[in-house]
């Protein structure tokens, strides 16, 4: 009986530390040097050796380009599709950002980067690659290292390292220091993915009531908005509405936010209608009999 339990502790023992201990670098990297670190992580001797290596945006199909090692200038590039909402274009846009700044830094020993991000339609495709679009312009951003771990410290990451998976953490299908790990894909949440790319980019926001433009179109422009542009648009009519003297409130409005709840329950009233109606009908006269729905317009 003893030895029996020695058997299966022995295998149990085998079989955690092959799951544990996940993939060898040296196993799967072929024909490019790299090191690792003393965390394990693999650092690649050329950015364009670890865009190669990671084939997220492969160089033969012209979705990157290394347009140069020192200073580094690296390009990559989006799709966009016929009839997209730009809610999606920007998440991806999000996307490429999280993705170039924190692992290129994590896997490269770059300090400095410049990264252009453009864009071309996915049916463009020739000879093999796929064709940039000129009409849409590109975005150009310079970051460093030592901004985008501040940034990345504000989310209690430490260190570029606990974006990689160590030999403590990957699972056995994983790369031991290669792998994404669970703390980089974190970055990716809805709750904090827009914070952080802009973050990492230094872009700010513009407060969420300015620079609506669907208030003066149709219900067929409102349906392909993004979702700040209607949340502007709706506090654009409720503001017009209320300095008019035709909106009251069941509590005093002292500062912007407090009207915020007002214009996102507008901008779903507003949604739901649209299925519904007319796509020529203006947004005004919609938002007018919404404004009635959630108990804001004066009889």
């Amino acid at each position: 009986m003893k030895k029996i339990f020695l058997a299966v502790l022995a295998s149990s023992f085998f079989a955690s530390s092959i799951f544990a201990k996940g993939i060898s670098p040296q196993d799967i990297i072929k024909d490019m040097p790299f090191t690792q670190n003393t965390k394990g992580t693999v650092i690649f001797k050329t950015v364009k050796d670890f865009l190669t290596n990671s084939n997220a945006y492969p160089l033969d199909a012209n979705r990157s380009e290394v347009i140069s090692e020192n200073p580094l200038v690296v390009r990559l590039t989006n799709f966009v599709y016929e009839g997209e909402h730009p809610d999606n274009h920007q998440i991806d846009v999000e996307h490429t950002i999280i993705y170039a700044i924190s692992l290129i830094f994590t896997h490269t020993k770059a300090n400095k980067m410049t990264l252009i991000i453009n864009f071309m339609q996915f049916k463009d495709y020739k000879d093999g690659k796929y064709v940039v679009d000129k009409n849409i312009k590109p975005l150009k951003y310079t970051i460093t290292r030592k901004h985008a771990l501040d940034v990345l410290k504000k989310y209690d990451i430490s260190s570029f390292d606990e974006l990689a998976v160590s030999a403590d953490t990957a699972r056995e299908y994983e790369t031991i220091g290669v792998s994404p790990s669970k703390t980089y894909f974190s970055l990716f949440r809805d709750d904090r993915r827009h914070d952080i790319a802009n973050a990492l980019v230094g872009k700010k926001d513009k407060p969420w009531y300015e620079g609506g433009t669907l208030q003066d179109k149709t219900l067929a422009k409102w349906e392909k908005g993004s979702t700040p542009n209607k949340l502007a648009s709706a506090q654009t009519i409720i503001n017009a509405l209320f300095m008019a003297g035709h909106a009251s409130f069941p509590e005093e409005l002292t500062k912007a936010d407090d009207f915020k709840p007002y214009a996102t329950r507008m901008v779903r009233c507003i949604d739901t209608k649209a299925v519904s109606t007319d796509s020529n009908t203006p947004v005004l006269e919609v938002g007018v009999v919404c404004a009635a729905a959630i108990g804001i317009l004066k009889p």
